[in-house]
């Protein structure tokens, strides 16, 4: 009887150990295209967003100003 719980324990340890490894592996890419997702955004996206902005209230700025003489 008391050679069941070592040779459980062992199953449990086979069955958890790469499913720890697993996250731990799954966690980590995550967290890696996360990283870069937002060094892309700050990087690529916002400097487009900000002259796309820029070009739109240069051009109401020109609507307006044409609209005064």
């Amino acid at each position: 009887m008391p050679d069941i719980e070592p040779a459980h324990r062992g199953q449990m340890r086979r069955r958890l150990v790469p499913s720890l490894v697993t996250f731990i592996v799954a966690a980590g890419g995550l967290y890696l295209t996360a990283w870069i997702a937002l060094g892309l955004l700050r990087h690529v996206v916002m400097p487009i967003v900000a002259v796309v902005i820029a070009g739109y209230l240069a051009v109401q700025v020109y609507r307006f100003m044409g609209r005064e003489r």
